[in-house]
């Protein structure tokens, strides 16, 4: 199976823009499964009046009508995290992933950092899944890559490969995706924003570095600072033998545990 990312600076503040961007870079590509950042159309620093400004219903989204012409035309799907508008009404950084027939799953982002949940609501939906080549897939944004329960819900579910759109300037992610991917036998693709942003008072400057990372921990394909669009084959089925070399069966293991989510949590 071809996976790879495609980290990006966006043209800040404007989706329209980065929508071209993304259709001109894509044109040619082939691919079975491509990641993109979080929040790529826009960009992570936002205010309150323009994340309800470009806040999209999922069944009447530019985005996702653009991402299924780029799907259409690389034979493959699409993952990234863009502002959703629930039924609801309420705002969600929300994970779609795109076919060429349309939107396939989502995923609204489960853990919000402290800046995010003045603009989002938390969701307490479990992840879907689709199938890609008979591969089940799933996905994950950025923070929510940092609570193992979240991630072994999924590897028990029978998760092969995360997508994990994110935004983060600092390296401790980097290596919370291997120990995920090491302790849940399963591939990781993260796709991170580059360049830098102003917003909310600051300025971030996000490092890029996005990665694939397979069962075994390993990274097998890493950018560097600057916009990448990278590629490499895998074999899925790697992800569906879950042992250690230490431990044969952490299927056994796993089962003395039991991991649930509890709405409204409270610490």
């Amino acid at each position: 199976m071809k996976v790879g990312f495609y980290q990006l600076t966006p043209e800040w503040k404007n989706p329209r823009a980065t929508l071209a961007k993304l259709k001109q870079r894509l044109k040619g590509e082939t691919f079975d499964l491509l990641v993109l950042p979080e929040l790529f159309t826009t960009g992570y620093l936002l205010e309150e009046k323009e994340v309800y400004k470009w806040a999209e219903e999922l069944d009447d989204s530019r985005t996702v009508e653009e991402l299924t012409k780029l799907a259409q035309a690389s034979g493959g799907m699409i993952c990234g995290s863009i502002i959703e508008i629930g039924d609801d009404e309420m705002i969600y950084n929300t994970a779609v992933i795109v076919s060429g027939e349309g939107l396939e799953g989502f995923h609204r982002k489960h853990h919000l950092p402290d800046m995010e949940q003045v603009n989002f609501r938390k969701s307490h939906e479990l992840p879907k899944f689709i199938d890609i080549k008979g591969t089940p897939v799933s996905s994950l944004i950025c923070f929510d890559m940092w609570m193992p329960e979240l991630v072994r819900i999924l590897a028990r579910n029978g998760a092969q490969i995360i997508c994990h759109p994110s935004a983060f300037s600092g390296p401790d992610t980097l290596d919370i995706v291997k120990v995920r991917a090491l302790e849940n036998k399963v591939f990781i693709i993260t796709s991170n924003l580059t360049g830098t942003e102003s917003g909310l008072g600051m300025e971030e400057t996000y490092r890029g570095s996005s990665c694939i990372v397979s069962p075994s921990g390993k990274v097998i394909l890493q950018a560097g600072v600057e916009e990448s669009l990278e590629y490499i084959d895998i074999d899925p089925s790697e992800a569906s033998h879950k042992s250690l070399p230490f431990c044969k069966n952490l299927w056994k293991e796993w089962n003395r545990y039991k991991t649930e989510v509890v709405s409204n949590a409270q610490p």
